[in-house]
């Protein structure tokens, strides 16, 4: 297939590509790395002849990266990107829903700006009609979060019906303040996966996060029971820049509780809802111990995976930080309409990864960055 000149391309699983007639761009949207493919090289790949073309084969044992790329023409061709592809990607993997915008706790760093003062909710009928859609769409994962979803009505009737509709996956969301023994096991036969956050190991620096004092015990103790029962549990530490913060020693604690040590992630507060972002060090250099909660697990790890996100009033975001990017509201169109949608995406981009870098304090991982890039008219900052 001859593909028409200038256009924003996809090639499955994870390449973005942006054609400006004399250079084609490629980003593999997995890791930001990029490619320029210009004369013979550029018209061959939009005329898909790219697999033929014998500098594209010697090139292959001088660039892993275009090895990467003829690798992905081996198994998929190149087709037109819309903002449903853009948000599909390879496919769709976990939705968030935010039950209610109601917590136990104030963190300082919400991206949610959830707290006890909070009173929306989503009603019971909205929750179980749009995890009925994400599975029919094909999403295989969904977390139930907040605000802290243990507080919500909804918590129960949620879990029950995904694990009604066949999800693989089914996360609960919570700091484990109202984690009582008879609803955890209520969830244990449910089956259910657990993700936390801490914010280290000294229960002084905790509480003064979650402006809850005890708090720190308590989400541990619910950590200890969570893994005592057999459930799946993640962890992630996040360093809120208190004084105090020790990362190793976060770990070290963790795992005595029985976490498992590639469960456990790592990350710094973004700068979404009450955040701040806190951390002058490049992504590449803040220590990884895994996924943070609540990032994807590490089956969907390194792959353009499309996710989204409902928030506690409804909107629907690309990714539960990406709160400047509102796709529609599920109480007007319903979630699959809003994914659906194959409305065009800003194909402006010739400085595609500098738009999309400007969203490190914001999104943790590039293929949101690159989504919010594409999906906004401008700049995060500035």
């Amino acid at each position: 297939m001859t593909i028409q000149a200038p256009a924003p391309l996809y090639l499955a699983p994870s390449w973005i590509g942006i054609d400006n007639s004399s250079c084609l761009e490629l980003i593999d949207g997995r890791d930001g790395a990029s490619l320029e493919l210009t004369g013979s090289l550029r018209d061959a790949f939009l005329e898909g002849r790219l697999l033929d073309e014998p500098s594209a084969q010697a090139m292959v044992r001088l660039s892993p990266l275009m090895g990467r790329l003829i690798g992905s023409l081996a198994v998929a061709n190149p087709e037109l990107l819309d903002r449903h592809q853009l948000l599909r990607g390879s496919g769709w993997s976990r939705l968030f829903i935010e039950l209610t915008g109601q917590c136990n706790e104030r963190c300082s760093h919400c991206y949610a700006s959830a707290s006890p003062d909070v009173a929306e909710s989503l009603g019971e009928d909205l929750v179980i009609e749009t995890l009925g859609q994400a599975r029919e769409l094909g999403f295989t994962s969904v977390q139930l979060t907040g605000g802290d979803p243990l507080l919500a009505d909804t918590c129960l009737p949620a879990a029950r019906k995904a694990r009604e509709l066949g999800f693989p996956v089914i996360e609960i969301y919570t700091n484990g303040l109202a984690l009582t023994d008879r609803l955890l096991q209520e969830l244990a036969e449910l089956e259910v996966c657990f993700a936390f956050s801490i914010y280290g190991q000294d229960p002084l620096v905790h509480d003064v996060v979650t402006q809850v004092s005890g708090s720190h015990r308590r989400t541990l103790d619910a950590v200890e029971r969570t893994v005592k029962a057999d459930l799946e549990a993640r962890v992630g530490i996040i360093d809120t820049g208190q004084t105090g913060f020790n990362l190793e020693a976060t770990v070290d604690l963790l795992v005595g509780l029985g976490v498992s040590a590639d469960a456990i992630g790592f990350d710094v507060q973004r700068e979404v809802g009450r955040g701040n972002y806190q951390s002058a060090a490049q992504d590449s250099e803040l220590p990884k111990a895994g996924d943070l909660a609540p990032l994807l697990p590490d089956e969907l790890t390194g792959v353009f995976a499309g996710t989204a996100a409902v928030s506690y009033d409804g909107y629907v975001y690309p990714c539960i930080f990406s709160r400047d990017l509102p796709l529609g509201c599920i109480g007007e169109t319903g979630l699959a309409a809003i994914l659906q949608d194959p409305g065009p995406v800003n194909a402006r981009m010739d400085d595609l990864l500098e738009i999309a870098a400007g969203w490190a304090d914001r999104l943790t991982c590039w293929k949101c960055r690159i989504r919010a890039a594409m999906l906004s008219k401008e700049p995060a900052h500035g």
